[in-house]
C-alpha cells in the first residue's frame, strides 16, 4: 500500500504514521494496520516533493460482527478516560470487550 502525498501530509499533521483500514467481508469485520516510515526530511518544503510513502501492513484483525459492539465500546470508554485524565498517561485494559 503506498500513502499519496495527501495522505502523508494529513498522517505527519496528526503525529501518527499509522493508518488503520476497516474492511467488512464473508460476515466479519477486518481490520487492517499499516505502518508508514517517511524518509528522513531535513525541511518542511521537503515534504511538498514526495510523490508517496510506502505502508507496510503489520498487523491484520478479524472480529466477528457479535464482538464489535464490545470492542467499540471498550475503545470508547478508553478514549474519553485518555481525555479526562491526560496528565496520568493511564492505560486501562479493554475489559468491556
Amino acid at each position: 500500500m503506498f500513502l499519496s502525498n495527501g495522505q502523508f501530509r494529513k498522517i505527519c499533521e496528526q503525529n501518527s504514521l499509522i493508518t488503520i483500514v476497516v474492511h467488512h467481508q464473508n460476515g466479519i469485520f477486518l481490520l487492517y494496520f499499516f505502518d508508514a516510515v517517511p524518509p528522513p526530511l531535513l525541511k518542511e518544503e521537503d515534504i511538498e516533493s514526495i510523490e508517496e510513502v510506502e505502508a507496510t501492513a503489520v498487523a491484520r484483525i478479524a472480529i466477528s460482527p457479535q464482538s464489535m459492539p464490545g470492542i467499540i465500546k471498550a475503545l470508547q470508554s478508553n478514549y474519553e478516560r485518555f481525555y479526562e485524565h491526560p496528565q496520568k498517561g493511564e492505560v486501562s485494559e479493554a475489559s468491556d470487550a
